[in-house]
């Protein structure tokens, strides 16, 4: 008995100090409501229980409780094991400490007071600053606001996370022998997958693999080199295809129709190296669920959102290292049904949270497909490359994102806080597309609108960078119906210069345009190609460059009653919020055309403006009229028609001073060329009642017919 009583004893004074393993202690009897007991899988994948006063160590499989008295964040995807309805359930901490409420990282336990009266017993225990606490594993999903959907947490079906970004990777041409001083690599990394920014050649990325641990700064590549970097970023990390299409696959087969269900992303960078073998040319792929089945959603959720869409490593990460061979290929995507019509489309809600997308520079292939998914949104969600973005991107085919097409439903809660960066176009919008805020940075075209038949609408977006920020194109033929209620762009000088703001040069576009234009060396001006059907207002001075009413005419229609006073086009002048100064034009008509196959240059043919003749006051508002045409074989406009603020009218004279002049001379009715003057009925000037008394018809000046008096 004293062997045993030495035994015990040793446990409790000893154990504590070695390494804090599971394997440490010896399977524990089912606890009482006075224990506090965690769960674990061990190092020999068996279970164990372990009181939480039996630990004091910690290890890659244990959990240091001294360092977490209050439930912190752990560092590790420490799991928890609960009886969930008669089966065991693995918790993953990491889904729930970003989803409860909490207290300085932990959770607040005050807020779940009853959770112990649940009906159900299926609960577990931890130890929350000393104190022993229930809770009931039904009710937590309720708290949690998780109980509509299951949460596959990816790390529970394999996948790592464990991507590492440095920014000083050394590789010379030719050899596989890789080198960087900021890297601490290891025997583990032997296998991992590698991709090196511009090691296969210009723009071009290096996807391989780690063969050999020389020491921790340098390792030896599967592939050589095709070109030398040095001090450039790479990745590298565990390939996570696999079990991330395994977590597809559950999804697939564990969530019913009408059900919905998360994939949840620990914070990490998730490697995705497989080949684009899935459903519709995918390295992961969506499951299928018919259009002719109830709505699924599905959300792809990150555990925090990232603050910037400069490339780093923090938040929750995507990374497909393969480069595609068509815009078709797509890091995720979902199958086309191939039923034809709604047929093709997956009764899908693909909800995007808290994520980001990261592929190679200059990619051939499209990050996320959504063509075939019948609804979609996201929040807080980012796409960039490798690229440094000096480079212009060159493959017409990539896409950072394509939302649903032609037939979907798309109409969702839309896209909030939307940041690309660096590839060739960034988002594809279609029928009932909707974009509430975005940041479209560092490629060729911006916004593509396609076969929008129901209208899409853009919010708010700003667009830098670009050659082309905003495009309208088809694959039928067909228009596209759009709204952009802010367009925040930026002309810049060099590889990024504005080619044309508005692409449309088939004219398929119909829509409005309200922008603004910061000038950072490319020039103020609205630049476009096309889009004669879509009206374009100039934010900063308010003006409408542009408004088709009716295909090619304007129109002004009153709906107020008959008045002298409502109805018609006005035009108002301040000069900066003081009075206008003699000489301002204060409104006009300007009738030009285009001499240009482009139908972006432009030059005056007429027009017709008012002039003020002094400053203006409140009783003094001098005003004269001004008319001018091109004359043939010209490009300047002459004037031939002026009223004066005091009534005159001049005819080939800037300065009339009688009350109709024709030519120069100070005459009060003058016929200066050859000719007559022949009036068919009674003519007043200065009178509103002319009589037939007078002479009727003038030859060279003179009198050749008297009018009859009356």
């Amino acid at each position: 008995m004293k062997k045993y009583l030495y035994l015990i004893l040793f446990f409790l004074v000893c154990v504590p100090a070695i390494a804090g393993t599971i394997n440490s202690y010896t399977l524990k009897s089912p606890p009482d409501s006075a224990d506090t007991v965690v769960i674990y899988d061990s190092d020999d994948g068996s279970t164990k229980k372990a009181q939480i006063g039996d630990i004091s160590g910690s290890s890659s499989s244990g959990i240091n409780w001294t360092a977490y008295p209050d439930l912190t964040a752990l560092t590790n995807a420490q799991e928890f094991l609960v009886n969930n309805g008669g089966t065991s359930s693995s918790i993953n901490w990491e889904v729930f400490q970003t989803q409860l409420p909490s207290s300085s990282g932990g959770i607040n336990w005050s807020s779940y007071n009853d959770v112990t009266t649940a009906a159900n017993a299926n609960e577990f225990l931890l130890n929350v600053g000393g104190t022993s606490k229930s809770i009931n594993w039904e009710s937590l999903q309720q708290i949690s606001g998780i109980d509509q959907s299951v949460i596959f947490n990816v790390k529970q079906y394999g996948a790592k996370g464990d991507g590492i970004l440095l920014f000083d990777g050394t590789i010379t041409s030719g050899t596989d022998d890789f080198t960087s001083a900021s890297a601490t690599f290891t025997t583990a990394d032997v296998g991992k997958v590698i991709t090196i920014r511009g090691a296969a050649g210009t723009n071009v990325d290096l996807t391989t693999t780690i063969s050999a641990y020389v020491n921790a700064n340098s390792v030896t590549l599967t592939d050589n080199a095709s070109a030398t970097v040095s001090g450039d970023n790479f990745t590298y990390g565990t390939d996570d295809t696999t079990a991330l299409r395994s977590v597809m696959t559950a999804i697939g087969t564990n969530s019913t129709i009408g059900k919905s269900a998360t994939m949840f992303f620990p914070a990490g960078t998730y490697i995705v190296n497989g080949a684009f073998s899935q459903s519709n040319s995918s390295q992961i792929a969506f499951p299928l669920n018919a259009f002719a089945n109830s709505a699924t959603t599905i959300t792809i959720k990150g555990a925090t959102a990232s603050a910037s869409n400069q490339i780093a490593n923090n938040g929750s990460i995507i990374f497909g290292t393969r480069n595609g061979s068509a815009g078709t290929d797509s890091i995720l995507s979902v199958i086309d049904a191939g039923g034809g019509g709604t047929g093709n489309i997956a009764r899908i809600n693909a909800v995007f949270e808290n994520i980001r997308f990261r592929t190679v520079q200059d990619p051939y292939h499209t990050a996320v497909n959504l063509e075939y998914v019948d609804q979609a949104q996201g929040l807080n969600v980012i796409f960039d490359t490798t690229s440094d973005g000096s480079a212009l991107p060159t493959h017409s085919g990539s896409y950072a994102l394509k939302l649903p097409g032609i037939l979907s439903g798309n109409v969702s809660g839309g896209w909030t806080n939307l940041k690309i960066k660096t590839f060739h176009n960034g988002v594809r919008l279609s029928e009932h597309s909707l974009i509430k805020s975005a940041f479209i940075v560092l490629g060729v075209n911006g916004l593509v609108f396609s076969d929008c038949r129901y209208p899409a609408q853009v919010l708010q977006v700003a667009i830098e960078s670009m050659q082309n920020p905003i495009v309208v194109t088809s694959i039928s033929s067909a228009q596209s119906y759009f709204k952009i209620h802010f367009l925040d762009l930026e002309h810049n000088a060099g590889t990024f210069a504005t080619v044309y703001d508005l692409l449309d040069s088939s004219n398929l576009g119909i829509g409005e345009i309200h922008y603004s234009i910061i000038d950072n060396g490319g020039g103020s001006t609205f630049l476009n190609s096309g889009g004669k059907n879509i009206s374009r207002h100039k934010m900063q001075t308010n003006t409408m460059e542009y408004h088709p009413v009716s295909g090619d005419h304007f129109s002004v229609v009153s709906s107020a009653a008959d008045s002298s006073t409502s109805g018609g086009i006005f035009f108002a002048k301040q000069n900066d919020f003081t009075a206008v100064d003699a000489g301002t034009r204060l409104g006009g008509f300007g009738f030009a055309g285009s001499y240009s196959t482009t139908g972006t240059q432009y030059v005056y043919g007429a027009t017709m403006q008012a002039i003020a003749a002094e400053a203006f006051t409140a009783s003094a508002a001098g005003t004269h009229m001004q008319f001018r045409t091109t004359p043939t074989g010209s490009a300047t406009l002459a004037e031939r028609m002026r009223i004066t603020s005091q009534g005159n009218v001049g005819i080939g004279t800037t300065n009339p001073t009688q009350i109709f002049q024709i030519g120069t001379a100070a005459a009060g009715l003058q016929v200066t060329s050859t000719g007559g003057l022949i009036s068919a009925g009674n003519v007043g000037i200065s009178t509103t009642a002319p009589t037939t008394c007078g002479c009727k018809q003038y030859t060279n000046g003179l009198c050749t017919t008297v009018g009859t008096c009356s």
